[in-house]
């Protein structure tokens, strides 16, 4: 295994967690009442909104995949192949980063399209704050 593997692995761990379907079903449901009107129809007042709850859900989905694997057990099961600790955290660190980045594009990219499609306004900068919200996740 390699960085890209262990990568690859931590991504599809965090993806089966209980927490992202349910951020998945979050999202769908935000996109919904948008849609009907129930919430405002500006993309600038649903963007601190959107950062914050995409900034939490990242932080309470993935705060338990590093803790979960240096318990006994997964972690000799890791360290039984050639490679270090560093590199393990380093391939979880970039997985868990990928998931973060995916989601809350999924996320922007939803509500962006939903505002094209309710106000027939595309305004592709929106599109980039997902990326951005990524950037401000790495640090953490």
């Amino acid at each position: 295994m390699n960085f890209l593997h262990l990568s690859r692995y931590f991504f599809y761990e965090t993806l089966k967690l209980t927490t992202f379907r349910v951020f998945l079903f979050f999202i769908g449901f935000y996109v919904i009442l948008f849609l009907f009107g129930v919430l405002p129809s500006s993309l600038q007042d649903h963007r601190g909104f959107v950062f914050t709850s995409v900034f939490l859900f990242s932080i309470v989905g993935t705060s338990g995949i590093i803790p979960e694997t240096l318990q006994k057990g997964k972690i000799e099961l890791f360290l039984s192949r050639p490679f270090s600790r560093s590199l393990l955290l380093a391939g979880a660190y970039v997985g868990i980063s990928m998931v973060i980045v995916v989601l809350a594009n999924i996320f922007f990219i939803a509500l962006w399209m939903a505002h094209g499609l309710k106000a027939a306004e595309w305004n592709f900068l929106f599109v980039t704050h997902g990326i951005v919200l990524a950037l401000a996740f790495a640090p953490i």
